[in-house]
């Protein structure tokens, strides 16, 4: 329901859907997870591709914090609100019209705009941070998370047979009636 929302049609919400199940199966993050940090991103107007979640999936596995975590330090970011980027070890300091970042101890000065500031940590994903993401896969809370990923998929599925969700919810009301 909410990938309808963000995109706009059944069928771009199950494209998204289908894509965001395979990004998911190369991160250690859950589909559930990888589908909230698209939809943050598309409500904040920020690109939500493939390569935009990897790349901030490698700051959140880098870091050892959630996705939605980077995510939500990103879209802050693209508004003017820096502080939640310090968990990731990214400093910002805002002089007129531009911001100096610095992150592990390199300055970089880019322009005080959405655009500007998403395109920039999406390169510290994507070159400095380039493969923390699928480095833990392999570990043992990345193995943990495909499986749930295998039920959630297959929920979906089950939910998209004609007539389940309603024989579902009025199951549940009468439970709750009685």
């Amino acid at each position: 329901a909410q990938l309808f929302t963000v995109t706009g049609s059944v069928e771009s919400a199950q494209k998204a859907m289908a894509a965001l199940s395979d990004i998911a199966s190369g991160l250690p993050f859950s589909i559930q997870e990888v589908t909230q940090a698209f939809i943050t991103l598309r409500n904040f107007g920020l690109k939500a591709t493939e390569d935009s979640l990897k790349s901030y999936a490698n700051i959140a596995a880098a870091s050892g914090k959630a996705l939605n975590d980077a995510i939500q330090a990103v879209a802050n970011a693209t508004v003017g609100e820096f502080e939640r980027l310090k968990a990731f070890g990214i400093k910002a300091k805002v002089a007129g019209e531009q911001v100096t970042f610095t992150f592990r101890g390199i300055e970089t000065q880019v322009d005080k705009t959405a655009s500007a500031i998403g395109n920039y940590l999406e390169a510290i994903g994507s070159e400095d941070l380039a493969g923390a993401a699928a480095r833990q896969v392999d570990t043992l809370g990345g193995a943990f998370s495909n499986p749930g990923d295998q039920i959630a998929l297959a929920t979906n599925e089950l939910a998209k047979e004609p007539g389940f969700i309603d024989q579902l919810t009025n199951t549940s009301r009468e439970s709750t009636r009685t």
